[in-house]
């Protein structure tokens, strides 16, 4: 799994924007999503911050403490979202631009792959390490002799993930 903390700001408001949690609920959600749970020591300091940039609020029922989205923090998630999403559309320039995609059929199948995703906010987050292993490819692309093959490896990426979507799609 492609390191996915940068990610977590973006997936809690999310989270908490779709209806009110508990720390732990947050935890036991972001397991279930990427098939393992994050620990307490990377959500709750998250969490602390969220709540000094009054993005989410923070209400005591009991011992638990639930936890809800602001106003200013819907309007981060929504700059955060367009970010990824400008993220995404950069990574496709770039991979056309130094010819990694070459032909017609691996730019439209990168394109269906990119609303597919956009379109499923889950299927984006559960293929984080796409993103990871584009970027990567594409720097070992422009440092590196070995030009041709690193263009077969991004074919293979697309594809393989495109496999992914397709059963992650069926599964729901």
């Amino acid at each position: 799994m492609a390191d996915i903390k940068g990610y977590f700001k973006v997936i809690i408001l999310k989270k908490l924007d779709e209806k009110e949690q508990t720390g732990y609920d947050l935890i036991l959600s972001l397991g279930e999503l990427f098939d393992r749970k994050p620990s307490a020591g990377s959500i709750y300091p998250l969490l602390n911050y969220l709540l000094k940039e009054g993005h989410i609020t923070v209400r005591q029922d009991g011992r638990k403490k639930i936890y809800s989205i602001t106003k200013g923090g819907k309007n981060a998630l929504n700059r955060l979202l367009q970010e990824k999403e400008q993220i995404m559309i950069k990574t496709v320039e770039l991979l056309t631009l130094f010819g990694s995609l070459s032909g017609r059929r691996e730019q439209k199948l990168l394109t269906k792959l990119m609303d597919q995703m956009k379109s499923r906010f889950e299927l984006l987050l559960r293929n984080v390490d796409v993103w990871v292993n584009m970027k990567d490819t594409m720097i070992k692309l422009v440092t590196r002799d070995d030009y041709e093959q690193k263009q077969k490896h991004v074919r293979e990426i697309l594809q393989e993930t495109t496999k992914k979507l397709k059963k992650l799609q069926k599964e729901d």
